[in-house]
């Protein structure tokens, strides 16, 4: 098997991995530390996002560097070089942004946070910024690993460090420490990633590690490069975790917890698809800069997507069957408007999820300020409707801003792709959405109807999702995939 078919495996496992240990684990969390204290850990953590983003886009573009000069060693070893003298200087400067942020927490919080829950909020901050600052400083390295397609150590890296980290926050708790040592476990495992980064670079695919001052004229392209890229992630940072932040400075930390459990499944969805997207960049940047025509690009996303959309209809059609009842089985009554604020965000998120193979398009293209500037316009869309309409409807209200929001976007760069690179938006959606979404309405519609009639335990329960999902594949294969998509299965198996 390949190291793109590997990593593409170990990609999922690493999702269902997190997605067991967050249903196994997030009750315990929730038990241990208490509604407002698992707020609060959300909100530390929505800040840590916010930081992470920092390092200006350049990620991408070093990616994009090192699989141009895939033969030449020499070259690459110069640039991560340059590289790792800028990364530095970027994680320096993220833990100055991280101190002067936790000294606005008061002005910002003293309407829905206690001055205690204030004060443990400041220290998990710097704790966990501080690591994020190390592991941001050692993307270079992994830009290079990337580049470089040896995704099984990544995805290997990600489940160790996730199960391991998992363990050290359960000894923890249960020897009845709290959220500040917490932060300091994530801090730790922060810096070990940044490690094994380094370890696998040096000793393993063999490049000498130094540092030099960068060449500005290189710096600079990078950062044309970059820029758009980290507006977008900068404003989609904004986008997704700002209602975690006007939740808790306008109601209170018990209703961020509810919302954070509302949407805390949607990084393991979207990782189902940034699996394929990721292992699949470089061949999608080689193809594009080799000049391939517009019916070419729509051939491959359609193809990309309708990949990706075969998992996500499955996640999304159980999600809208079955989360309602999932949540109370799994915490309890106290969560039941988490459940409506999945819907409003995931089911328009999930069209984003399923195309996001167009945002390597508008990379390459060089044309990737228009998804900057619609993050912008998506997040103050966003903002104004929450805003609006979160004193009157609570966490629901912020739902409906994000998933309004959302399809707004979605749209807007579906026409930038269209009239800027001549791939038809109609023609896109045509082919991805034609026959799959009408039947699996039809499929969802039916078990709801079937499911509403019941009351579920965890045994039914289980064995409603086993049926459910046995009925998917098999109507999935014989009515929704082409013969290529039945082909690519089989090989897969085979393998």
């Amino acid at each position: 098997m390949s190291q793109k078919a590997k990593g593409a495996v170990l990609g999922y496992v690493a999702i269902v991995v997190g997605i067991v240990t967050a249903l196994v684990f997030t009750p315990f969390l929730v038990n241990k530390l208490g509604t407002d204290n698992y707020g609060i850990l959300s909100l530390a953590m929505a800040f840590v996002a916010y930081i992470s983003i920092l390092d200006l886009g350049m990620n991408d573009s070093l990616m994009r560097f090192f699989v141009k000069h895939r033969g030449n060693k020499q070259d690459k070893e110069l640039f991560l070089a340059r590289m790792l003298f800028t990364y530095a200087l970027v994680g320096m400067f993220i833990i100055g942004v991280v101190w002067l942020l936790t000294e606005s927490f008061v002005g910002i919080f003293a309407q829905g946070l206690s001055a205690d829950n204030i004060l443990v909020l400041e220290q998990m901050f710097k704790i966990v910024g501080v690591g994020a600052a190390i592991m941001i400083a050692s993307n270079p390295f992994s830009s290079l690993i990337y580049a470089e397609e040896r995704f099984v150590f990544l995805r290997t890296l990600e489940i160790v460090t996730s199960l391991l980290s998992i363990v050290v926050i359960w000894l923890l708790l249960i020897s009845d420490y709290g959220l500040v040592e917490i932060a300091w476990s994530m801090c730790a495992f922060k810096v070990v990633t940044a490690l094994f980064r380094l370890g696998y670079v040096a000793l393993v695919l063999e490049y000498r590690v130094k540092i030099h001052l960068p060449e500005w004229p290189e710096l600079k392209r990078i950062l044309l490069y970059g820029a758009p890229i980290f507006v977008v992630a900068m404003f989609e940072q904004l986008f997704h975790r700002i209602d975690h932040v006007l939740i808790g400075s306008m109601v209170g930390a018990a209703a961020v917890s509810i919302y954070a459990i509302g949407v805390m499944f949607n990084k393991y969805i979207m990782s189902l698809t940034i699996v394929i997207t990721r292992v699949l960049t470089p061949d999608i940047i080689r193809r594009i800069d080799s000049g391939i025509s517009a019916d070419k690009i729509l051939q491959l996303m359609v193809r990309i997507s309708r990949i990706q959309a075969l998992f996500i209809y499955l996640v999304i059609g159980g999600v809208v069957v079955f989360g309602q009842q999932f949540l109370t089985l799994w915490l309890n009554d106290d969560f039941a408007q988490s459940y409506y604020v999945l819907l409003l965000v995931l089911l328009p998120f999930s069209l984003e999820l399923i195309g996001n193979s167009r945002n390597i398009v508008l990379q390459v293209k060089e044309i990737y300020w228009y998804r900057s500037m619609t993050i912008v316009i998506m997040a103050i869309v966003n903002i104004v409707i929450t805003l609006v309409l979160l004193p009157h409807y609570g966490v629901v209200g912020a739902a409906i801003g994000t998933g309004f929001a959302l399809l707004v976007g979605y749209i807007i760069l579906g026409s930038v792709l269209q009239l800027k690179v001549g791939v038809s938006f109609a023609r896109y959606l045509a082919g991805v959405y034609g026959a799959t979404l009408p039947v699996n309405m039809v499929l969802v519609g039916f078990a709801l109807w079937v499911v509403d009639k019941f009351t579920l335990t965890w045994l039914s329960f289980a064995t409603a999702v086993i049926i459910y999902t046995i009925i998917y594949v098999f109507m999935t294969y014989s009515m929704l995939l082409n013969s290529e998509e039945r082909q690519l299965i089989k090989r897969f198996i085979r393998k």
